[in-house]
């Protein structure tokens, strides 16, 4: 019996030993929560701040240093918007009060980064049309048998749901739309960063007329196959939205809840399982490597043994073709709390900047914030630094090619001189080229045998120059 106590002893000893060395070993290190739009609101004004106050108070006690706040979720939000209407978790009326306002106060206060987490593509998802509201839904003036439709449809032109309707990233006009609540958001909060979610197609089948349109015609220069042009278009929506956020704010973090799966064909033994390059047309890894984003935020709800999948076999393919921007892995709180710290554990050793946890809800149940505060994260850390936000050594180039009307062009195919390959114009004609080495370029927009040109262009290490054309 003696032996028996002894031995557990000695084991508990060596965990604890454990998971103090891991966390001191962590300078810095990504330390987020994500907070969901079905977690804290409530009609009740004060119910609803002292809930934001509680997973505040929560995440700091527990040593936590970010929240991934939603307060957008379908073309809809939960605070105030002159572009788009309340969420109906308000009653889709002005609630009395900024939510978003108060938790970042809230945030700041307890030493809390706090991240507006909103979701860029889902268009609606209860199966009535939504209700009469000030500003108008964009499902409601842009959903099926609209002119111009944004919706994407199958190919009996149909609006299929998948958990929701969804906006086609084939339509320059969805681009432009959400790049305008991104950069309102930045614009009017003291945001430490904002989460795209969700920022993907809900499968590769889209033909919305516009969408077809361009792929056959005007927004395919390049003649890519259907897969490569969805993945082309998904890539520029994440880059002109990211570059005008840090056109305006170059400290922005831009981060990415990402599929968990990256590219299933290059992992042994995942042939059966979903892929976010193949089967929801985003390649996350792209993003990271050509610098569009920040972090991705894959979302790899499976723990560590087999069966397949496994968090860290998942997980190490982001952190191999990441270039030099940061991963953090995502994780389901819903395991054991000796399967969390493995997976944390897994993410450091693998050279993961940090983790997200998924989601209030499940890090509440049991006695999981005392187990995040006692065991998992006991010391207080930064988040890591991003050394292209803080020694810059690049620049970039945003821009609008118009007419002479000043009526924005789209699709116009804007190249640099000496650069492989080009980008189009959005549907008010913007554009943008990241991190380009310091120097002088020239900008040319071509389309229907017109151009338009600027020679001489300067781009400085850390900031924007503007090329606006006129074709």
């Amino acid at each position: 019996m003696r032996y028996f106590v002894f031995s557990v002893l000695v084991a508990v000893v060596v965990v604890l030993s454990c998971w103090a060395a891991s966390d001191s070993a962590a300078q810095e290190e990504f330390r987020a929560l994500w907070v969901t739009r079905f977690e804290w609101p409530d009609r009740n004004p004060e119910v609803s701040k002292g809930k934001i106050l509680s997973i505040l108070d929560e995440c700091q006690k527990a040593n936590f240093n970010a929240v991934m706040f939603q307060c957008r979720g379908q073309a809809d939000t939960l605070y105030p918007s002159p572009i788009e209407p309340w969420s109906p978790v308000f009653g889709s009326a002005d609630p009395g009060w900024d939510p978003l306002e108060f938790a970042i106060q809230e945030a700041h206060k307890r030493g809390l980064e706090l991240h507006a987490y909103i979701n860029p593509v889902p268009a609606w998802s209860a199966d009535t049309p939504p209700p009469s509201t000030n500003p108008p839904h964009m499902y409601a003036q842009h959903g099926p048998g609209s002119e111009g439709c944004w919706v994407i449809l199958d190919q009996q032109g149909k609006c299929n749901k998948n958990e929701y309707f969804w906006f086609s990233p084939g339509v320059p006009a969805v681009h432009e739309h959400a790049r305008k609540v991104a950069v309102d958001l930045c614009k009017r909060y003291d945001l430490d960063g904002i989460h795209l979610d969700r920022i993907r197609y809900p499968s590769a089948e889209d033909y919305n007329p516009t969408a077809v349109a361009r792929f056959n015609v005007s927004g395919n220069p390049m003649g890519l196959d259907r897969l490569n042009w969805q993945l082309a278009e998904m890539n520029r929506m994440v880059a002109n939205l990211s570059s005008a956020v840090w056109a305006i704010k170059p400290e922005m973090k831009m981060t990415a809840a990402v599929w968990g799966i990256y590219d299933k064909t290059k992992i042994p033994g995942y042939g059966g399982f979903s892929t976010g390059l193949q089967q929801y047309c985003q390649d996350s890894l792209a993003w990271a490597r050509l610098g569009l984003v920040d972090a991705l935020c894959p979302m790899i709800y499976w723990d560590l043994p087999d069966p397949k999948p496994n968090y860290d076999e998942c997980l190490k393919q982001f952190l191999e073709g990441r270039g030099n921007r940061h991963v953090y892995g995502g994780f389901h709180a819903k395991f054991e709390p000796a399967e969390i710290m493995a997976q944390i554990e897994a993410t450091r050793k693998l050279g993961g900047q940090g983790t997200v946890a998924f989601s209030t809800t499940s890090v509440s149940k049991a006695p999981r914030w005392e187990y995040f505060r006692t065991q998992i994260y006991p010391a207080k850390v930064k988040t890591p630094e991003m050394t292209w936000k803080t020694k810059p050594t690049e620049g970039s180039i945003v821009g609008y090619v118009k007419r002479s009307t000043d009526e924005p062009v789209v699709d116009a195919y804007v190249t640099i001189e000496g650069q492989d390959g080009g980008v189009l114009s959005c549907a008010d004609g913007y554009f943008s080229f990241l991190w380009l080495k310091p120097g002088k370029y020239t900008v040319t927009a071509r389309i229907g045998g017109r151009q338009a040109k600027v020679a001489d262009l300067e781009v400085k290490a850390g900031e924007f120059a503007v090329a606006n054309l006129t074709i």
